[in-house]
């Protein structure tokens, strides 16, 4: 079976519960056609999203989460929103930018997943990224860590929330001048050791803190 929003459509396409693909689903090429999605995102093995250019976004007032591999083109966690990866998210550039923005007060849970792609991804002034991976957060190009987008953006005033299962790195990524961040160390148990290996430390300036919850902090 499949759902196709005809070219043409001018207004949004709001979903305010769950999104089940065991079909195909297609987007409008449309501009002002773009899909809001306050449930959760289940894509199964037979599914399959054509996001035709169009912005989906994850608006949600409780907790969402994505299942099944998907590619975006663009992709938004809205303010108030918090959404968990189950499953990788792979951006990709249609025409000229392919960005996946976790915008201020909205909420991305990494886990153990990847997010990658030839598009960018942005977390904003208090947004928050909850990241599983050993190796934390790492600039571009290297393939490592939750973030594997081509070009990456953490904001100096982010919330980074580190829940790893053992032994954890912060990554080069996480921004280290002075800034309002707030860095959570949340690791599995006492015995897990974090280290911030950025190349220059870091600053955290008047607002910020870091918060260690659980886990062992090692000065590199």
């Amino acid at each position: 079976s499949s759902v196709t929003v005809d070219n043409g459509h001018t207004h949004d396409f709001i979903v305010n519960g769950d999104v089940v693909n065991n079909g195909t689903f297609t987007l409008s090429s449309t501009i002002g056609s773009d899909l809001f999605v306050g449930g959760d995102w289940i894509r199964s093995t037979t599914g399959i999203f054509n996001p035709n250019n169009r912005l989906v976004t994850f608006n949600g007032s409780s907790i969402q989460t994505l299942t099944g591999h998907t590619t975006f083109n663009y992709l938004t966690v809205a303010g108030g929103a918090h959404l968990v990866l189950n499953d990788g998210i792979e951006m990709t550039i249609v025409e000229t930018e392919a960005p996946f923005v976790v915008a201020t007060g909205g909420i991305l849970d990494v886990n153990t997943q990847i997010v990658d792609g030839d598009g960018s991804f942005t977390l904003q002034n208090g947004a928050t990224l909850r990241i599983g991976s050993p190796d934390g957060i790492v600039s571009a190009p290297a393939v490592e860590g939750n973030i594997r987008t081509a070009i990456r953006n953490f904001s100096n005033e982010g919330i980074y929330h580190y829940m790893g299962n053992g032994n954890q790195f912060s990554g080069n990524a996480l921004p280290f001048a002075s800034g309002a961040k707030v860095i959570i160390v949340e690791l599995n148990n006492d015995e897990s050791e974090f280290r911030i290996n950025t190349s220059d430390g870091i600053v955290i300036s008047s607002g910020g803190r870091l918060e260690i919850r659980s886990g062992t902090v090692v000065e590199s």
